[in-house]
């Protein structure tokens, strides 16, 4: 990265901690980088390729994100409610007058088809909130974490963080990736590995020492 990320004036010294043009601040990542002059981060992406635990690590399946772990959960559920409904309409059916007539239905059985038909919608919803979110592909690429920032949300009381991310090509993307709790230990800036990544959201980063 070799221009001001606010006005794109381009920087040709190394060490400037202002842009001169815009004096807008500049990142360590584009005050150490100056015009002709090889770029550090894309050094260290090339020697995780080149690291002997690269194509095991790769090749390696990430856990998934919250919203698909939610989902699951969701589908269990679902599936809980539409078995106790149907036991439910079994045993008011056992109970109903001879000749049967559905009006003779008892309570029991009205509920466990009510209780089914919830059960059934749940599930058939997290199975497409899963489709939804294995639609995306799952990318495994080097990557170089440039920045860092997080949001937290005081309604649900949770924090997500967001993880700029530059790749072989130099491109850079940002990245979602839902907090797990204060045990998570979160990826600081700085950090080479690979970045594993579906849609915006960042499943897992794993570290190399490079």
């Amino acid at each position: 990265m070799t221009t001001c990320p606010t006005c794109g004036a381009k920087i040709k010294r190394r060490g400037m901690s202002l842009c001169a043009y815009c004096a807008a601040p500049l990142t360590a990542q584009v005050a150490a980088v100056a015009e002709g002059q090889p770029d550090p981060d894309l050094d260290r992406i090339a020697k995780v390729l080149a690291h002997e635990t690269h194509d095991a690590q790769a090749t390696a399946a990430p856990p998934e994100g919250p919203a698909w772990q939610e989902a699951g959960d969701q589908r269990r559920r679902g599936l809980t409610r539409m078995g106790l409904g149907l036991a439910m309409a079994l045993l008011g059916a056992s109970l109903l007058a001879w000749p049967p007539n559905l009006l003779n239905l008892s309570w029991v059985a009205w509920l466990g088809v009510a209780l089914a038909l919830w059960g059934i919608s749940s599930s058939v919803r997290a199975g497409q909130a899963r489709a939804g979110i294995t639609a995306h592909p799952l990318l495994t690429r080097a990557a170089v974490i440039t920045d860092r920032r997080s949001d937290t949300s005081l309604e649900e009381g949770c924090t997500s963080y967001y993880f700029t991310l530059k790749f072989e090509d130099g491109n850079t993307t940002e990245a979602r990736f839902p907090g797990r709790g204060s045990a998570e230990e979160v990826y600081a800036t700085g950090a080479c590995g690979l970045a594993l990544t579906r849609g915006d959201e960042l499943l897992e980063f794993r570290r190399f020492r490079v």
